[in-house]
């Protein structure tokens, strides 16, 4: 999580770039939200037969938490704390597990590989969008 706590170090990670973006601190707190949400998803997952989950409105969820009071530091903290527990139930997932379908709350069927995979590449955007350079590119080039 370097990367996050480098963004989250910046003298900008409580502004918003524009009106309807969400400033780093923002970004951080919805993937803490995700760092949340992995581990009772895959427990349901490995547990029962294709389940259903519960919708997850990301927007409400902003709205609820206040993302926008959250200090810099406190989200980096719980970031830090929610992603290691999020690391642990990646590594303890099973490799006879990944094919385990569970639902969205829309019926969108996915399997615990694909769940664990958008989960990476979540994390991995919303670093961008919260202003961490692309792998590969210094940090002046923008």
């Amino acid at each position: 999580m370097l990367g996050w706590e480098t963004v989250l170090a910046g003298p900008a990670a409580c502004q918003r770039p524009a009106p309807r973006a969400w400033s780093p601190t923002e970004y951080a707190c919805h993937v803490r939200d995700l760092c949340r949400l992995l581990p009772a998803r895959l427990a349901v997952m490995v547990s029962f037969e294709d389940p259903q989950f519960e919708n997850w409105d990301q927007d409400e969820a902003a709205v609820r938490h206040a993302y926008w009071a959250v200090r810099a530091a406190e989200a980096a903290a719980d970031l830090r704390r929610w992603a290691a527990a999020a690391a642990s139930t990646l590594e303890a997932v099973i490799v006879d597990q990944v094919s385990r379908t569970g639902r969205r709350s829309d019926g969108t069927r996915m399997t615990i590989g694909e769940l664990c995979a958008n989960f990476v590449h979540e994390v991995e955007h919303h670093l961008q969008d919260a202003g961490a350079p692309r792998p590969g590119q210094h940090a002046a080039e923008g």
